[in-house]
């Protein structure tokens, strides 16, 4: 009766569940009991029904599921170390290697709470290699790599994925290598064809294309990943290492004289995406345009232009990027297919031109662009549009506007997480005081580590003087391992 569900993870066959089932312990004479009760079961003739739930929804249903919310913090962690790895590789700043060192700790601190549950947990084993990796031992890490590729078929998705990857990067210091690649890229093969959408078997995918050398590959295919989710940091980081290689490759043949203006454009694109701006500026500055690359030339040069918060710079060539736009939406039926993915970019090509608008001083003709009636093409675009317009509207003081947009990213399931944390914020600067404690509440529900939302509620019961209330949430804070000067 106190039996707790953990995780059923799809396979071949179907799918299985482990259950925690506390301090009892199930023996072979339980089984003739077992055996009865399922019977009984079977012939209730209750049905098991496929259901899929957004991740934001899954959270909420999981909300209270002590084992989910291991996992959900750590897979945070982890992105939070990528996140001070990618400030101190740009810094040097000491900063940042705490902020890296303090994350493994809590990610040891999660994983030695697993270790106490007597289930085998899938998703941590798979962590557990990631992190071993982080810690720098390395040999334990490919160790319990080599155990999960073993027995692959036994084991979830997410472990043997990031086994294959650890392999992978130390290919050289195993024995029958290219026996281990061939059997790699059979199970690589028979993974995509059960999840072929994961972001996971995307990153496995993109390591043998890096294997084989074939990196404009490996650039297209995790860039799929980031087209999904560009805050997946550890995506960032395999961007950076494979655009690395590519553009070590253009500078030479720059040097030889042996680029092309369409060559150069795909280079000052890996500058942007790495945010070199200043030398994507100057690669451009040395392009004259063509009708084959007329489009992103605008576009770049608007684009990045605007990163460096030169919107007199960037206006022209916006405008020039959102004329093109409009000007093949006006033949859509008739697009070539590079044409076509021009397109899906429409909604951050009205943001960004919202946004210079605004920062030379024309919010009237800015809004136009921030209430363009848009079909998007995925979740993520809808998302950096209508939050673009909300910050268009508190910058400009039109605080119950604002509002009306977080309200409708908060009825969508899977936009609520952004519509709360912004809602909080825009409430505390109208000085809703209820408000904000209500979406403190609600952003806790759904991501704990957040730190203003700790901030914002401390600091209406200090207004309001009531500091014990504010002294519980900072306590909170720091259960959940929220660890900043803010708070």
């Amino acid at each position: 009766p106190n039996a707790k569900f953990w995780v059923g993870p799809v396979i071949e066959e179907g799918f299985y569940y482990d259950i925690d089932l506390g301090d009892d312990v199930i023996s072979i004479d339980d089984l003739p009991a077992i055996e009865k009760e399922m019977k009984k079961l079977a012939k209730d003739g209750k049905r098991i029904v496929r259901r899929e739930l957004s991740r934001e929804e899954a959270l909420d249903f999981f909300k209270d599921d002590e084992y989910i919310n291991n996992m959900q913090n750590i897979q945070g962690y982890f992105n939070s170390y990528f996140d001070n790895y990618l400030y101190y590789e740009k810094t040097k700043d000491q900063e940042y290697k705490d902020g890296m060192e303090t994350c493994l700790t809590y990610i040891s601190n999660i994983l030695e709470i697993c270790d106490k549950s007597s289930l085998f947990i899938p998703v941590e084993l798979g962590a557990r290699i990631l992190y071993l990796e982080l810690e720098g031992k390395f040999d334990l890490s490919l160790r319990l790599s080599m155990a999960v590729f073993d027995r692959w078929k036994d084991v979830h998705f997410y472990a043997t994925n990031n086994a294959i990857k650890i392999i992978l990067k130390n290919i050289d210091k195993i024995e029958d290598k290219d026996e281990i690649v061939k059997k790699i890229i059979e199970k690589v093969e028979k993974i995509e064809e059960l999840h072929p959408d994961y972001v996971s078997t995307k990153k496995v995918r993109f390591s043998l294309l890096m294997l084989d050398k074939k990196y404009k590959e490996a650039e297209e295919k995790i860039k799929e990943v980031l087209n999904v989710n560009n805050n997946d940091l550890e995506a960032v980081i395999l961007f950076r290492i494979v655009t690395a290689k590519e553009t070590e490759a253009f500078k030479e043949a720059l040097k030889e004289g042996n680029v092309s203006d369409k060559e150069k454009m795909d280079a000052v694109w890996r500058y942007y995406q790495n945010l070199d701006i200043d030398n994507a500026l100057n690669l451009l500055k040395k392009i004259v345009p063509n009708p084959e690359i007329f489009f992103d030339y605008n576009k770049l040069f608007g684009i990045c232009y605007s990163e460096k918060k030169q919107f007199g710079y960037a206006e022209p060539y916006l405008k020039k990027w959102v004329e093109l736009h409009e000007e093949l939406l006006s033949k859509k039926d008739s697009l070539n297919e590079e044409d076509l993915k021009r397109i899906k970019n429409v909604s951050a090509c009205y943001s960004r031109y919202g946004i210079c608008l605004y920062e030379t001083g024309k919010p009237e003709e800015a809004e136009k662009y921030f209430t363009k009636d848009l079909k998007f093409e995925n979740v993520e675009d809808k998302l950096r549009y209508r939050e673009s317009y909300g910050t268009f509207l508190v910058k400009s003081n039109r605080f119950n506007d604002a509002m009306k947009v977080w309200d409708e990213l908060i009825n969508e399931p899977t936009l609520s997480l952004v519509g709360y944390i912004h809602r909080q914020e825009t409430a505390y600067k109208m000085k809703k005081a209820q408000l904000v404690i209500d979406d403190y509440y609600e952003i806790l529900n759904r991501y704990k580590r957040y730190s203003k939302a700790y901030y914002y509620a401390a600091s209406v019961f200090c207004i309001y003087e009531q500091y014990d209330e504010a002294d519980k949430i900072i306590k909170t804070a720091e259960e959940n391992n929220v660890n900043t000067d803010l708070i």
